[in-house]
């Protein structure tokens, strides 16, 4: 978990820290439950599952993945897997997305393009350096492409076939209902495992 990750989470479960589970269907993998504080309506989000299906919507976005019959099993665990459950993501959220231009991501690229050991001289990579600095900091995507696109460095280096290079990364919204979904699930599991301790006593 990077420190960006982890940070969002640490945040999540502050978000969540008096929320309450309530479930308001179920019928085998037909589900619809809510997740909320009862006495705010912030960062409430419900889960809802049906064959081959997990929707999640609330404040933080609605997202809907595709894998199995069952998708609680899918997303089962203690951690999540941002990549590969976005493999199975049908519908991102039209105004938070899953993924977005990170000029963090672009600045380091910029940076790390060319390899240290393909310049002649400790000159002319300090010169690159240098240089690369002036272009480093944009705040579209559109602007680093074309900044990138139209570099040529004193010493001769360009950023040749840099638009193969992917400028994005996973949104916080993204991640944070990722986390609610595994958060989720997890204590849907517990409140079955208490159901049935409870009528075995």
């Amino acid at each position: 978990m990077t420190g960006t990750s982890e940070a969002i989470y640490n945040a999540f479960l502050r978000d969540v820290d008096n929320h309450v589970m309530h479930i308001e269907h179920e019928d085998g993998v037909y589900r619809r439950i809510s997740y909320r504080n009862p006495k705010s309506c912030s960062f409430s989000f419900e889960l809802n599952t049906w064959p081959d299906h997990l929707c999640i919507c609330g404040d933080m976005g609605c997202y809907v993945f595709s894998r199995v019959t069952d998708m609680f099993k899918f997303f089962r665990g203690d951690r999540i897997n941002a990549p590969y459950w976005s493999e199975k993501l049908l519908s991102a959220d039209t105004q938070c997305h899953f993924r977005e231009y990170s000029p963090q991501v672009y600045r380091e690229a910029v940076r790390d393009y060319p390899e240290r050991d393909s310049f002649d001289s400790d000159e002319d990579y300090a010169l690159f350096m240098e240089e690369i600095a002036e272009i480093e900091n944009q705040e579209t995507e559109h602007e680093a492409r074309a900044a990138a696109e139209s570099f040529k460095s004193s010493c001769g280096k360009t950023l040749d076939d840099f638009w193969e290079i992917d400028l994005t990364q996973y949104t916080t919204h993204y991640l944070w209902c990722l986390h609610a979904i595994v958060w989720g699930i997890q204590k849907f599991d517990e409140s079955k495992t208490q159901s049935l301790q409870e009528s075995l006593q």
